[in-house]
């Protein structure tokens, strides 16, 4: 009886341990939307009931967004690129930097980036990004 109770906790520890992988899924406003977690992270904007166009993909490590603007922080590691490798790596790279900084004007479907922190801050005050919308540095 004692085995059977182990192998009953194993797998409901393997159950739950399943059960908590995060998918984030979260709408970001003007018909984009943020899915996946981890590498698998994309944001997409809904064209039409059957359509859907990427807009960037790999792992966003931060997010904010507004009415007018998604601001994004991204990380492309080695990890990334393996997942992605059925995707042109230009695609992946965009910049070639390993951490980016990505701004998106949604009124506009305007895509703005990769960017290193330097130009992202010279965007944002350009742009003139409200202060309540910002990363976390």
């Amino acid at each position: 009886m004692k085995k059977l109770n182990k192998i009953y906790l194993f797998f409901l520890v393997i159950i739950t341990l399943i059960s908590c992988t995060e998918t984030l899924d979260r709408d970001l406003g003007n018909s984009y939307f943020l899915t996946g977690y981890g590498i698998t992270t994309e944001i997409y904007k809904k064209i039409s009931d059957k359509e859907d166009k990427k807009v960037l993909l790999g792992e966003i490590v931060e997010y904010t967004f507004n009415d007018n603007f998604i601001l994004i922080y991204r990380v492309i590691s080695e990890k990334v690129k393996n997942h992605f490798n059925d995707h042109s790596y230009s695609e992946i790279m965009r910049g070639g930097d390993t951490i980016q900084y990505w701004i998106i004007q949604k009124q506009k479907d305007n895509v703005i980036g990769p960017l290193r922190k330097e130009e992202y801050h010279l965007k944002r005050n350009e742009l003139k990004i409200p202060n309540n919308i910002k990363l976390k540095e």
